[in-house]
């Protein structure tokens, strides 16, 4: 038996065919950037990532409409400064409709800045976009971290925990309303966007040309 505490949560992982976790939290801790929560949504990691990347995206203002700083400069400089922190961790995000228009919001920001456009010159995204050439939006890069992850835990062992906890459906009655979308939901919709079938993340060379690749949709 493993015993794991943090900052006096006393977490008790069993190692045996079946895992038992306990206890439920009924409140929020951060650990190794992650915040965990007592419903088990990411919401509050998105938004703490947003922030945190907003206010690079402001800290670096002068840098994004400088005229003596290269277009593919200011795209290396948000790679490496803005992006990697925006969408840290997203390998296990569930996301929904208002996660995603943060994340795009903050992209769209970065890069309005980087083309030297503000709102007032009333320039579509998509023209902004074509100006900076950034033809893949933040969030099919997101989509392909969590394919890439997907594929990775599916070739595990199945006695390993991350690939029992994919597969794990909790016991008990279902809540009234309407259900969350699910991790597993958005995997799902990804794979049958890039004509991905179950087993062929056993040929990773495959599966990662696949997994960059999106089907056009008529």
């Amino acid at each position: 038996m493993c015993l794991i505490i943090i900052r006096h949560i006393e977490v008790f992982i069993t190692a045996t065919p079946h895992y038992i976790f306990r206890p439920v939290f009924s409140f929020r801790r951060t650990y190794l950037g992650t915040i965990f929560t007592k419903d088990g949504r990411d919401t509050k990691n998105i938004r703490h990532g947003v922030t945190q990347a907003r206010k690079i995206i402001g800290a670096l203002n002068g840098v994004w409409w400088s005229k003596n700083i290269t277009r593919n400069r200011k795209k290396i400089i948000y790679n490496s400064m803005v992006k990697s922190v925006l969408i840290d961790g997203a390998e296990t995000w569930s996301l929904c409709e208002d996660d995603r228009r943060r994340i795009n919001a903050s992209e769209t920001d970065a890069l309005r800045r980087s083309a030297r456009i503000s709102k007032l010159d009333r320039k579509t995204n998509e023209y902004v976009r074509g100006k900076m050439d950034a033809q893949d939006m933040i969030l099919d890069d997101i989509t392909r971290k969590q394919l890439i992850w997907y594929g990775h835990v599916e070739k595990m062992d199945p006695t390993r925990l991350p690939k029992f906890m994919i597969h794990w459906k909790p016991e008990g009655r279902k809540k009234r309303g309407r259900l969350w979308r699910t991790w597993k939901d958005g995997i799902y919709t990804a794979m049958n966007e890039r004509d991905l079938r179950i087993g062929e993340w056993n040929n990773r060379k495959q599966w990662n040309i696949k997994v960059g690749r999106r089907r056009q949709m008529f």
